[in-house]
């Protein structure tokens, strides 16, 4: 107490003893804490948190451990979190991150299990209600999707047909296809927009360069998509109009899925890598407007997010590590679960006469086009006949669509 010493003997000091004293506690006790457990610590702070709080912070620590693939540690969070309040704002979520964890660990049994848990459960909000019941569609659809490339809108099998079609009925339009892809050199493929061509001019896109080079094999062209590829992928980030349409994207995939085999593993993967950062960046976009227009649920149409299910058959690839594989299979129940509501929506609204839009000059041009897609990408990519639910034959027997 060599301070306290000096101090004493002056009577305007008592103050400043007092202060002392009271560092040097301080001081003590800090030690004291940080030798202290862990477990301690967190008590130490749930005193100072309310429990609605506290349900939040353990739940920033499950996504944490859940993106640490630390599974045991999320989920143990998460029953931390169940048990700091009553409030199903963060009841929910809590059991939303456990489901999660085991799809993403490829506990298949176990992640319906928890899925049908928060299903269970009342008041759910309907963002989380819907993505529950997305991703146990996609745990459903699983076991039907191939696991080899070509399968976005052609496969192994159907390939040799698709190219006789190109080099007898469609000569001439594929001879057409084929000089715009030529006549481009490959030192002027750079950074830009190379999957939304302008149809009216003599701009190519990489998902009629990805064909081509399927037709003819010609390494020239495979380097002209690998460009196209990489110089389009590099760019999607940037893109944030209100009116961002989902075609450059699902060209984009094709071209990638057409020619995965011809390129290198480390290439093909950084390109896979891009695009599902991209697509789930959008995503989770999406999910923050909960009560917006544009949340998850609502269907996109021809924009953006209707682009979900086909990148998640493109970049669903089962070496992959754990959370990319989950993210990829995420977008595929994403999408196939837009579609199948919009189907049924579809046969609904057409009743007994079969008409489900009006206007004719628009619907013709335009609205199909965010349809006919995933009809064409379904049989290729799982190997089934379209679902007789999708069909109008079911609205016109009166049968109800789930």
């Amino acid at each position: 107490m060599t301070i306290k010493r000096l101090l004493i003997g002056t009577t305007c000091v008592a103050a400043a003893v007092l202060a002392v004293d009271v560092v040097m506690l301080a001081g003590a006790r800090a030690a004291e804490a940080q030798r202290a457990p862990a477990g301690d610590a967190e008590v130490l702070q749930t005193q100072t948190l309310t429990p609605q709080q506290w349900a939040e912070e353990c739940l920033e620590k499950a996504e944490a451990y859940l993106a640490e693939k630390n599974y045991q540690a999320a989920r143990e969070a998460c029953a931390q979190a169940r048990a700091a309040t009553s409030d199903a704002n963060w009841i929910a979520p809590a059991q939303m991150v456990p489901a999660r964890s085991y799809l993403q660990q490829r506990n298949y049994p176990a992640a319906r299990q928890e899925f049908a848990r928060l299903l269970e459960m009342d008041g759910l909000e309907r963002q989380l209600k819907w993505e529950a019941e997305a991703l146990l569609g996609a745990i459903h659809l699983l076991p039907r999707m191939r696991t080899d490339h070509p399968r976005l809108f052609f496969n192994a099998e159907t390939w040799p047909a698709v190219k006789a079609r190109a080099l007898t009925v469609e000569q001439a339009h594929f001879n057409q296809m084929k000089a715009r892809v030529d006549r481009i050199p490959l030192e002027e493929i750079r950074s830009g927009d190379w999957a939304s061509p302008d149809y009216g001019s003599a701009q190519v896109g990489v998902m009629e360069a990805a064909f081509v080079y399927r037709v003819t094999e010609d390494p020239v062209v495979l380097d002209k998509v690998r460009r196209m590829l990489r110089g389009t992928v590099d760019i999607f980030p940037d893109r944030r109009g209100s009116g961002e349409r989902a075609y450059p994207s699902i060209a984009w995939v094709a071209a990638l899925d057409w020619v995965w085999n011809d390129l290198v593993p480390p290439e093909r993967e950084a390109l896979a890598e891009a695009m599902l950062r991209y697509a789930w960046d959008r995503v989770s976009e999406c999910k923050s407007q909960k009560d917006g227009r544009n949340w998850l649920g609502v269907w996109p149409h021809y924009y953006v997010g209707s682009m979900y299910g086909f990148a998640g058959i493109v970049l669903l690839e089962p070496a992959t590590d754990d959370v990319t594989y989950a993210r990829a299979l995420s977008l595929l129940g994403i999408g196939f679960k837009q579609y199948q509501e919009r189907f049924a929506s579809l046969l609904q609204t057409s009743g007994d006469d079969g008409v489900w839009q009006t206007n004719i000059e628009y619907d013709l041009a335009e609205v199909p086009n965010a349809v006919f897609p995933f009809l064409y990408a379904w049989q290729p990519a799982t190997g089934s006949e379209i679902p007789r639910d999708w069909s109008m034959d079911v609205c016109q027997n009166n049968l109800t669509v789930s």
